[in-house]
């Protein structure tokens, strides 16, 4: 659990976010979150895509 928990925090540490006046952006890092949450609060039980 815990190496599993160190994977997960060194990928978002260099999770690659749009630059803009040399500023990162936070928008992919927040989506990111809200799925994760969507997860744990079991709204989201499948991988799948509906479009």
């Amino acid at each position: 659990m815990m190496e599993a928990l160190s994977k997960l925090k060194n990928e978002l540490f260099t999770l690659k976010r749009y630059v803009l006046a040399s500023r990162e952006k936070p928008h992919k890092l927040i989506f990111l979150l809200a799925v994760l949450d969507l997860i744990k609060n079991k709204y989201i039980t499948q991988n799948k895509n509906l479009f």
